[in-house]
């Protein structure tokens, strides 16, 4: 169940932080089938793996994916208490997510508001 979830995130970041994200997404998707499954939906170990889920996918430009997972994050960490500092950190990460998908001249406005919003919750 979560253990092996847990083994399949701890395998996928390893991966990632190898440089090889194209091998970190197919165990981070395994991950969150089993997360999604046995886990509240305010766990913040869910919020945790789809910030890191969508780093792997950032990296491998699947924006939209990643985007998405970004804000399942935001989701899960407003939902519980003394979590502010991830929720501020995934806005950051959105942010350079868009800098890598448009660049910084194209992505301004959307980059911005990102930061607006990680501040916001700094």
């Amino acid at each position: 169940g979560v253990t092996k979830a847990t083994t399949y995130i701890n395998a996928a970041t390893v991966y990632k932080a190898f440089s090889l994200p194209e091998n970190a997404v197919p165990l981070f998707f395994k991950a969150q089938e089993i997360y999604e499954r046995e886990l509240d939906k305010s766990d913040a170990r869910l919020g945790g793996l789809y910030n890191n889920m969508a780093l792997a996918l950032a990296d491998v430009s699947r924006f939209d994916e990643a985007e998405a997972l970004y804000q399942k994050a935001i989701e899960v960490m407003r939902s519980i208490t003394d979590h502010e500092g991830e929720v501020a950190i995934t806005y950051l990460n959105l942010a350079t997510m868009i800098e890598k998908k448009l660049g910084l001249v194209e992505g301004d406005e959307q980059i911005r508001a990102y930061l607006e919003q990680g501040f916001y919750y700094e």
